[in-house]
């Protein structure tokens, strides 16, 4: 086979990939949400209110335990799919065990915090738990998810390895059968009235249970079972941290950019005004479901044609996807943003708020910044050259919370998406795109490329910036 049929095979093989990602990921998330809402009203009439809540509250830590694995993660993606595009499959084995080790490490640290913790301290008192039988009953409920929290820091790499190996519709698949199992699990947790701790475990375990299946699926068609302790190297360990602390410190930076502003709100003005501004941000936050959807997969088709220096195909797909974003989320977050007050009056069935169309049109002009940023802060993503992104993040976070907390006394609830666009604009939206411009010309005139240090693009935060 010559080299430009060789590449044309790839480039077929990728673009494939990529489709079957995308078609699954909606068919996935479609399932997803019919799965969650469904579950919400058998547990919350099985619970009751405050077990319900802790419920809730409890699964929220399995977004703060993602970040947990500094980034690591991301960067044996973006390995792995750098090492498979060029055909090295003893590296990119290699470079998952050196993760796997590593992550079994922070698996062990965070057990032995959380479970000594969960066994002195008072959570009752801490959760303001008045309920006697859910008190009684929330240490053990609340150990079970921190052990499954924990041991999902390791087996979370299936999923990051499938997406390297630009097998992203399999994770897919094991991610919507995680969602049914759960859903059966509440069901039968509260048809058999069993306790609570019962009822935590069934639906809880569930994910950890999917997850080992998942990545040893994985392995098995890979061939990676027979991973060696000669398989770890201390220098892809050294060049994992180096690539993953950049990851880490733009997810931490934009977490604070997306969850601080409510909070901002609502110590200064009240939880009540923090209302309007969700209910408008959660409709909105359905347009970047699609281009999450969209988008998400072609972070590892990057890195995998970087490494065979397919520098065309990454240029025509950059524009691509911008035409995508524009067309699936921009211009309709426009033609609904009149409609919006209606929408949600009819949603909430008029028991809540309304928001003004000064927010609205504030929050749709933040939006669409955000999802046009998307494709290029993707693009860096894969590529792992964006170390200066990472400061314009910091940046950006900094500015942004600033500017809100100086804004809310003069403009109230506008000042979030304000103090939102202020922050963003001048440092993540332009940074990243002359970012992108530089390296792209650089590469395409064979150049060496700028800034070949790693970093991330915005995390998946729904309606935050990426998938």
């Amino acid at each position: 086979m010559s080299t430009a049929e060789a590449t044309l095979d790839h480039t077929k093989r990728r673009e494939h990939s990529i489709l079957a990602f995308f078609a699954t990921s909606l068919a996935s998330r479609g399932l997803g949400i019919g799965c969650q809402f469904l579950q919400v009203p058998i547990a919350l009439h099985f619970l009751g209110n405050e077990a319900f809540g802790l419920w809730v509250t409890l699964s929220s830590m399995g977004f703060i335990l993602s970040y947990s694995d500094f980034g690591i993660g991301l960067g044996v993606q973006n390995q792995v799919a750098e090492a498979l595009g060029r055909r090295d499959e003893l590296r990119a084995r290699q470079v998952f065990a050196t993760g796997l080790v590593f992550l079994l490490g922070v698996m062990c640290v965070l057990l032995a915090l959380l479970v000594p913790t969960c066994l002195v301290a008072n959570v009752s008192s801490l959760l303001h738990i008045a309920d006697p039988h859910v008190a009684a009953s929330a240490r053990a409920a609340i150990m079970v998810v921190a052990v499954v929290w924990c041991m999902n820091v390791p087996l979370g790499l299936g999923q990051r390895v499938a997406y390297g190996a630009q097998l992203g519709w399999a994770h897919n698949a094991a991610a919507t059968c995680s969602q049914v199992l759960m859903l059966l699990a509440t069901a039968v947790g509260a048809w058999l009235k069993v306790s609570m701790t019962t009822f935590f475990v069934l639906t809880f375990t569930v994910s950890m249970i999917v997850n080992l299946a998942f990545l040893l699926y994985l392995l098995r068609r890979l061939g990676w079972l027979n991973i060696r302790p000669s398989d770890f190297h201390r220098t892809y360990l050294r060049e994992l941290s180096g690539l993953g602390i950049f990851f880490f410190f733009q997810q931490i930076a934009t977490m604070v950019l997306f969850t601080m502003p409510p909070l901002i709100l609502s110590a200064t003005i009240g939880a009540a005004a923090v209302t309007p501004f969700n209910l408008a941000q959660r409709v909105l936050n359905l347009f970047t479901v699609v281009t999450n959807a969209i988008l998400l997969p072609i972070w590892p088709a990057y890195a995998e044609a970087k490494a065979q220096s397919d520098w065309h195909w990454i240029r025509r797909t950059l524009l691509r996807s911008l035409l995508v974003v524009f067309v699936a989320a921009v211009i309709p977050m426009f033609l609904v943003a009149p409609f919006l007050p209606k929408l949600i009056l009819w949603w909430t069935r008029a028991a809540a708020q309304l928001p003004s169309l000064s927010l609205i049109w504030l929050l749709v002009v933040w939006n669409a910044l955000t999802v046009i940023q998307q494709p290029f802060g993707y693009f860096l993503a894969g590529l792992s050259k964006v170390r200066r992104a990472t400061i314009y993040s910091v940046l950006s976070t900094i500015t942004a919370l600033t500017a809100i907390f100086l804004l809310i006394p003069r403009f109230h609830v506008n000042a979030l998406p304000l103090g939102l666009i202020i922050g963003f604009v001048p440092f993540i939206f332009v940074g990243n795109i002359i970012e992108t411009i530089a390296i792209l010309r650089a590469a395409l005139r064979g150049q060496e490329i700028p800034d070949a240090s790693p970093g991330a693009p915005l995390p998946e935060i729904e309606g935050a910036g990426t998938d």
